[in-house]
């Protein structure tokens, strides 16, 4: 159970670095740009949409439960393949579970992309609930007029003749 717990955060954590860290920031921009140029040139020329493999790991890039996919069934694959998973006889032909692999591998891709998917909606979720929380605050914390300060406010000459 840990080590699919372990499989879980990997899954989770390396789609959050590559969908939203600054590390990978310059690399998301690179594909962007060539993205940019592909779509501008089929525009310009009036040329049918057709695969780019530029485009599709932008798409990738900038969405987690694409990114979450891939990245499930990167970190699946060292979870698949390790000793806790399979015991004794890691990925060897006696072992009967091994018609299995192949659909574990798919699940790990399917694991790995709701788990991001969930997780960036709940992070979404919080970040606006401590911004709505922050507006609320800062409406309180602007100095009110004093019922004293607005009626001698409204007795002052400028005030009267109006």
């Amino acid at each position: 159970m840990a080590h699919f717990l372990f499989f879980c955060v990997a899954s989770v954590g390396l789609t959050t670095i590559l969908v939203e860290g600054k590390i990978f920031q310059s690399f998301r921009d690179f594909f962007a740009r060539g993205t940019d140029r592909i779509r501008q040139r089929r525009e310009k020329k009036n040329l049918p949409p057709r695969f780019s493999l530029m485009e599709k790991i932008h798409e990738i890039l900038s969405c987690h439960q694409c990114c979450g996919f891939w990245s499930g069934l990167f970190c699946g694959l060292f979870w698949l393949t390790s000793k806790p998973f399979w015991g004794e006889f890691p990925l060897d032909v006696r072992n009967p579970q091994l018609m299995f692999v192949p659909i574990a591998f798919l699940c790990c891709g399917f694991v790995g992309s709701i788990l991001s998917t969930l997780t960036d909606l709940i992070a979404r979720f919080v970040f606006f609930q401590t911004e709505l929380a922050k507006q609320q605050l800062s409406r309180f914390e602007q100095p009110q007029p004093h019922a004293e300060e607005f009626h001698n406010h409204a007795e002052t000459p400028e005030h009267a003749e109006e």
